[in-house]
């Protein structure tokens, strides 16, 4: 199995919450010690996930493949994580498992001197937003959608700390909308 399919298969498992940053890291340590097997056999092997979820995983995993022609550095290109992966990958004692977050560009704690860092993998354009101020709810991710007169936004509910959909008001139509 690759390192980035393996990684996927943590980093979708950890955004699904089917397994916490810990047991990531745990079951990392033990794939790195065992990598004829594939992540999701030590995440079930070590009891961190059920047989039932690591199908469905497994199924979602497929899918991200199939989405970008079987690539899985691309559908690493396209996930963000949340605050704390940085710091916990940087756990995983592996050549290649640091090499594939350094070539995706992955900021560590290190390279940014904080302590959490709010991560995307995707490279950042003039189409994405930028993080909204640190005393709202919800911090935009990246974007999801346009349509006519709104955006959809991946978001991050700082009070529940989960991923969400965030629908806005595109700027150019929101001062013209009137409420009735």
């Amino acid at each position: 199995m690759s390192t980035d399919r393996n990684l996927l298969v943590g980093i979708l498992a950890v955004q699904m919450n089917f397994i916490r940053n810990d047991e990531l890291i745990l079951a990392m340590n033990h794939w790195v010690l065992e990598k004829h097997l594939s992540l999701s056999a030590i995440l079930t092997k070590h009891q961190i996930l059920s047989t039932t979820r690591a199908a469905l995983l497994g199924a979602v995993v497929d899918e991200h493949l199939k989405a970008h022609g079987e690539d899985a550095r691309q559908c690493l290109l396209t996930l963000s994580h949340n605050g704390s992966l940085p710091a916990a990958l940087e756990q995983i004692k592996d050549e290649e498992v640091q090499q594939s977050v350094q070539d995706l560009s992955i900021p560590t704690k290190h390279e940014t001197g904080a302590e959490t860092v709010g991560l995307e993998i995707s490279q950042p354009t003039a189409l994405s937003p930028k993080p909204t101020d640190t005393d709202q709810r919800y911090r935009i991710l990246r974007p999801h959608a346009k349509g006519g007169l709104s955006e959809i936004f991946v978001a991050e509910d700082k009070e529940v700390h989960q991923e969400v959909v965030l629908k806005e008001f595109q700027k150019q139509y929101a001062a013209s909308l009137t409420f009735i």
